[in-house]
């Protein structure tokens, strides 16, 4: 059929569709909930989203929510027009339900069997999901690597009869329908596709060690006819490791990421933490799944990790400092600590208070800083007794009012306590240094011993002092 006679039989300049196109309720072409996150939409499915509003022209309003359930019927008279029949013929092929090609003698007839065959197989997907829309099925196929590349149509796609090119690559060279009655050299080279893909993705040796003679055995006997190499990878223990995100995306009635996309996502995600500082094995693949299963991406993953690290760089200094000189806990490491605190390992956890602990005895007003072994001690005391953060400083704030019991008082040698001793005293749980404490300090209100006055510390007047 010449373009013209094509024009005359479709009555060009009427897009609306025919009176007599076949009506189904149950489809929809976008539905509402589509409609938001298509207005911008950019990529290969934003193409997708322009052919389908411009197939089904006059289907839906500005928002674009199905009006009415009338679908092309390519045939009709006062149907599509030639543009609409080029996409949609694009559209059908791109989805692997054939293509009508340039020398076909009866084109809107082979367009009409494609397009009756691509809603049968939508209509089926209904009855698992009544709520997909056709938008949805296409965006499947595209999740899935099942999409051909427009470019290759007619040539060396669908009815070119030569090897398929696919928009995301399937994850075997044969494709997601199987392999079917397998001959030895399609088998190897089946196999070796596979397993090539799966060193891209990340598997190690000791996974394809695993999987290997498995997925020979399968792609031997077939797989299925109708559960492809893709499908039957997705149900193995190796890939739940691998890509644990897309088993929680299942599980939760969502397309899984294509392979390919996942493992970028993690390598972005693990360079992002890299360069974050975070400690070596924080972000482990579970964790990158979890990000991944909650619809969270690379960018989002660094804006919440710069988030976290500046707030730890504007974090008290004094606990800044006494972290890396005497733990050397890095930015990095407190931004890990910041970003999930129950996530954090416990030693990270421990020192970070110790630290706390070794910064409240500078503010208090002590010469010297507490050691890190005694904040050690005072950290596992607070643990087993069950005392807060508040509780600890509150002690230490204590002790530090008795500064004047250091050293020996005059005419009483020995009765001077050390300033470790004195901390202990009131949140060490050290009996021997409490008991000292009482000694001093009685010996201090005995006046014949020359109690006196009032100590200045960094917090203000605090305690009563020797004569000097």
């Amino acid at each position: 059929m010449t373009d013209t006679s094509l024009q005359n039989a479709l009555g060009l300049g009427n897009n609306q569709p025919s009176a007599a196109a076949p009506v189904n309720p149950d489809i929809k072409i976008f539905g509402a909930e589509n409609a938001p996150k298509l207005a911008n939409q950019k990529g290969i499915m934003g193409q997708i989203a322009q052919y389908l509003r411009q197939i089904y022209a006059g289907h839906f309003d500005g928002n674009m929510t199905v009006r009415e359930s009338k679908l092309l019927d390519p045939i009709s008279v006062g149907g599509p027009d030639k543009t609409q029949l080029q996409q949609l013929n694009t559209l059908i092929g791109m989805a692997g339900y054939g293509y009508v090609k340039p020398n076909d003698k009866t084109p809107l007839k082979t367009l009409k069997s494609h397009y009756d065959s691509f809603l049968s197989a939508y209509k089926t997907g209904l009855v698992a999901n009544p709520k997909m829309t056709i938008y949805d099925f296409i965006n499947g196929m595209y999740q899935k690597g099942q999409l051909l590349d427009p470019s290759t149509l007619g040539t060396s796609g669908t009815g070119g009869g030569g090897s398929k090119h696919y928009i995301i690559p399937p994850t075997s060279p044969t494709g997601p329908a199987g392999v079917g009655s397998p001959t030895p050299t399609t088998v190897a080279t089946t196999y070796d596709g596979l397993i090539g893909q799966l060193e891209n993705w990340g598997f190690n040796e000791k996974q394809l060690g695993t999987l290997g003679p498995r997925a020979w055995k399968a792609i031997n006997s077939g797989v299925d006819a109708s559960k492809g190499i893709d499908v039957w990878l997705r149900q193995q223990p190796e890939y739940a490791q691998q890509f644990p995100g897309n088993i929680t995306r299942m599980k939760n009635n969502l397309p899984p990421l294509a392979e390919s996309t996942y493992t970028s996502y993690v390598q972005a995600m693990q360079e992002a933490g890299r360069s974050a500082g975070l400690p070596a094995g924080f972000l482990t693949n579970q964790e990158i799944g979890t990000l991944i299963a909650n619809e969270v991406k690379p960018t989002e993953f660094t804006k919440r990790l710069t988030t976290a690290y500046e707030a730890v760089q504007q974090a008290n200094p004094t606990v800044l400092q006494a972290l890396q000189e005497n733990f050397g806990l890095t930015p990095g490491h407190l931004a890990a600590w910041a970003l999930d605190p129950e996530k954090a390992t416990d030693l990270i956890s421990q020192q970070v208070q110790e630290a706390k602990f070794m910064a409240e005895s500078q503010t208090a007003g002590f010469n010297q800083g507490m050691g890190v072994e005694q904040a050690q001690n005072i950290y596992q005391y607070a643990q087993t007794a069950g005392l807060t953060e508040a509780s600890v400083r509150s002690g230490i704030d204590t002790a530090a009012r008795y500064q004047s019991l250091e050293g020996s008082a005059p005419g009483q040698a020995g009765a001077g306590l050390t300033q470790e001793q004195l901390i202990d005293s009131q949140v060490g749980g050290d009996a021997g240094a409490k008991q000292a404490f009482d000694i001093a300090r009685a010996q201090q209100m005995t006046p014949m011993q020359g109690g006196g006055g009032d100590v200045m510390t960094a917090k203000g007047v605090v305690g009563a002092g020797f004569a000097q």
